[in-house]
């Protein structure tokens, strides 16, 4: 059973590779135009969880090889490499100060 969930979780990194290379110019395009929004929007992963092969962890590190394999500048904690225009996603609300449309 867990040959074939890892035989399946390389497969489907397989894939998602294939599909960032597939997306790679149009997106360093967007990039180099000033089109953050656009570039911010253009690729993006989802997955429910932090480890294993499919998990967030795993999956940054390989799309980071990709979408920003040359930083210039690059901070490592706990094992993680944070790189300068690594596209960020906070994934917690707590403890964040709540604003209405009024204070904007």
């Amino acid at each position: 059973m867990k040959n074939l969930r890892d035989e399946n979780s390389q497969q489907i990194i397989i894939e998602i590779v294939h599909r960032v290379l597939d997306s790679l110019k149009k997106a360093r395009y967007r990039l180099k135009n000033k089109q953050i929004k656009e570039y911010l929007n253009y690729f993006q992963v989802i997955t429910p969880m932090k480890g294993g092969l499919l998990g967030s962890t795993n999956l940054n590190k390989v799309l980071q090889e990709y979408f920003n394999p040359n930083p210039s500048k690059c901070v490592k904690r706990g094992g993680l490499e944070f790189r300068l225009m690594d596209k960020v996603v906070h994934t917690k609300n707590e403890n964040m100060t709540s604003w209405s449309g009024e204070w904007f």
